[in-house]
């Protein structure tokens, strides 16, 4: 039904109420049915007004409790209150925050839940708000029983009854605030830590920080010790006698040191299933722990303990603020354990620089020299009393014999910035030349052209001796194979020759074409030999011999003429480790076997030369001891025999080591110079002499 109408109906029914007379003069002029159809009318459009007006309340109610659940269990707080502060209604949210019920907040006033020291700002902010009118926010601290909450606050106004009423909203920012105080704490420590003079200082600053910023206690630092697989306690703060005995060293068996060896951080409270795992390795009366790894490039070094004697729940927040100042120890510590290997290894160098038996040097390219070790001193024979560097600022011509070799070395130097094994004869402050052996490399460079050097000296002067007699040796040798005839062939199982020397074939009287291929003992051997050597090499084919390193057997020439051939065998054998050959070098030692004879001659010779020499002579070991000695000898020291003159150490026995002869004798061993001295001896069998003596 129209507006309209249900106001006319109304008024009309309000008239007949009213005793119109008007209307009821004109009820009196209608029938009694039509006045009844009239009223039914009225009524049955009363009833229908009535049925809309109740579905009209029924949403109505319905809209009021869907308000009332979005103010009461809204997820932040509200609160409606007059100008004198007393609570008409707040939510469920508000109550939570602060633990109360939202009832129970009703008809108290809201200061009541104001934290002292945020009254000033909550006053400021509803004066501000009543005065002027306009929202206006805040942020403060509520507070109930034990409790407290930091809230951002929004209010506005509204009126009521005609009286001026506050709404206003509260929201959560504890975690916020909590974040912005672990920042300024974190900030404030940070510069406490960077103000640190020394290693030690700021590790025992960031252990009371890291205590600090997660409210600990106690707490301690701890270094591994890799070869010991230990953790050892370095630096402890707030740690009684007994629990720094405790926590002293951290091994294997110690769980601690397992969680901290698997790179795991674990905080926990007296109720947490790892601190019952550690129940037996924790100071006594901890409550909340925790523990951190200190790792730096991906390697345990150490580790950080933190202990509270209160549950201390440890947030999100506070584990990552923690864990940041553990990074901060860790590379302290990694940067006093690279400090200390710096340390050790420049006492290292240093102590090679001064006691290796290599020369070391530094110089620049223009011929001063730097620095040098007391080895180069002792190879360049410099007095103790020289000054090295003042002594060599042209080695071009004070040290190099050829000063042209210091050019090219530095020629090298320029083209491949380092030079190994370079040699050259240089001077000795003896006034010898001697020969070194030179590694350098260039360490830096100036804007100038010219560069630093560092480098090894070492004396190759016997080197070259030995290298020159080593040529010479090699030489005879050469010539001794070229005389000797050596000849070279291998067979094969079937023993054929498969291959042969050119002295073989010279040997042979027989063309390489004319060997290879054909059996060896069938057509090389004397008749009467054939049976003898091939039953040994058979036996060695089959391996039913070790080896047979030596043997001698004849051998025939193409002009029917024989040779003794002294042989060396070693098998062939394939990747299976299978014989597939036999290697033999032979000597033609037929002219050989002549000349050993003669060799015996020559050596009964030298023994009577030695056995009737005038001088005394006597061979002995590097251990001093007397192997031989002429009969010159024992007339000499007057000793009754060569059996009681080998009783005689030369190293040891006090007449020569008294005179100064053994130290000599041990000089002789080592540098292997020919030494000459003469001492006066006094023999053990009386005679008292003064010797000259030469020292081979």
């Amino acid at each position: 039904m129209k507006t309209k109408d249900n106001k006319d109906l109304q008024q009309r029914i309000q008239e007949l109420l009213s005793n119109n007379y008007k209307e009821t003069k004109e009820f009196h002029k209608k029938s009694t049915e039509e006045i009844y159809e009239e009223i039914n009318i009225y009524h049955q459009e009363l009833e229908f007004q009535n049925w809309e007006l109740m579905r009209i309340r029924e949403q109505l109610e319905k809209t009021k409790k869907h308000f009332e659940l979005l103010y009461f269990d809204a997820p932040v707080g509200y609160a409606t209150y007059n100008s004198d502060y007393i609570i008409n209604s707040a939510n469920h949210s508000l109550g939570a925050l602060i633990g109360i019920e939202a009832n129970e907040m009703t008809g108290r006033k809201i200061t009541e839940f104001i934290h002292p020291d945020s009254q000033d700002f909550f006053w400021f902010h509803q004066n501000q708000l009543l005065k002027e009118g306009f929202n206006s926010s805040c942020e403060l601290q509520l507070q109930y029983q034990k409790k407290s909450v930091w809230v951002k606050i929004d209010s506005n106004l509204f009126q009521e009854d005609n009286k001026t009423q506050i709404r206003t909203v509260f929201i959560n920012i504890s975690k916020e605030k909590a974040q912005q105080y672990l920042l300024e704490k974190q900030h404030k420590l940070t510069l406490q830590i960077t103000n640190c003079d020394n290693v030690d200082e700021l590790l025992q600053t960031s252990l009371q920080a890291a205590i600090d910023l997660i409210d600990m206690e106690s707490g301690a630092i701890f270094t591994l010790d890799e070869q010991n697989r230990q953790l050892l306690l370095k630096y402890q703060i707030g740690l009684v006698d007994q629990q720094c005995e405790l926590l002293k060293t951290l091994d294997e068996k110690n769980p601690h040191f397992r969680l901290i060896m698997k790179h795991e951080t674990v905080y926990g409270d007296k109720n947490s299933v790892s601190m019952r795992m550690v129940e037996t390795c924790r100071p006594e009366g901890v409550k909340s722990y925790a523990i951190i790894p200190l790792v730096q490039a991906k390697n345990i070094i150490g580790a950080l303990m933190l202990y509270q004697y209160h549950s201390n729940i440890l947030e999100p927040e506070k584990r990552q603020a923690i864990e940041t100042i553990s990074a901060v120890i860790a590379q302290t510590l990694a940067r006093e354990m690279a400090y200390k290997r710096l340390q050790e290894s420049e006492q290292k160098y240093r102590s090679l620089f001064q006691n290796t038996a290599v020369g070391i040097f530094r110089t620049k390219s223009t011929g001063k020299a730097l620095h040098i070790n007391p080895a180069m001193a002792k190879i360049l024979g410099l007095p103790p009393d020289a000054e090295p560097v003042t002594d060599f600022n042209d080695l071009e011509n004070i040290l190099n014999v050829e000063p042209l070799r210091r050019v090219d070395f530095i020629e090298l130097l320029k083209r491949h910035k380092s030079v190994n094994y370079f040699e050259f004869e240089a001077r000795h402050f003896s006034g010898k030349n001697i020969w070194l052996s030179l590694s350098a490399r260039i360490s830096r460079q100036y804007d100038d052209g010219s560069f630093l050097i560092d480098g090894f000296v070492t004396d190759i002067t016997q080197n070259k001796m030995v290298e020159k007699a080593y040529q010479y040796e090699k030489y005879l040798a050469q010539q001794y194979l070229d005389v000797a005839q050596i000849m070279l062939l291998t067979l094969d199982t079937e023993q054929r020759i498969s291959s042969i020397n050119p002295k073989g074939c010279q040997i042979l009287g027989y063309s390489r074409e004319e060997i290879i291929g054909k059996n060896w003992f069938d057509n090389f051997l004397v008749s009467d030999e054939i049976e003898k050597v091939q039953s040994i090499y058979n036996r060695l084919f089959k391996e039913e011999l070790e080896s047979l390193d030596y043997f001698e057997n004849l051998i025939r020439r193409k002009d029917g003429s024989t040779r003794l051939i002294a042989w060396h065998n070693s098998y062939l054998r394939d990747d299976n480790k299978q014989i597939i050959g036999l290697f033999s070098s032979g000597e033609d030692i037929t002219e050989r076997r002549a000349a050993e004879l003669s060799l015996a001659e020559s050596e009964r010779n030298f023994r009577l030369l030695f056995e009737n020499s005038p001088l005394g002579t006597y061979i002995a070991d590097r251990e001093g001891n007397i192997l031989d000695g002429n009969p010159a000898l024992l007339n000499i020291l007057g000793s009754p025999s060569l059996e009681a003159t080998k009783k005689i150490n030369v190293l040891t026995f006090p007449p020569l080591v008294k005179n100064g002869y053994a130290d000599s004798f041990r000089e002789c061993l080592k540098d292997g110079e020919i030494k000459a001295i003469q001492v006066p001896y006094h023999s053990k069998w009386g005679k008292s002499l003064f010797l000259s003596c030469y020292i081979v």
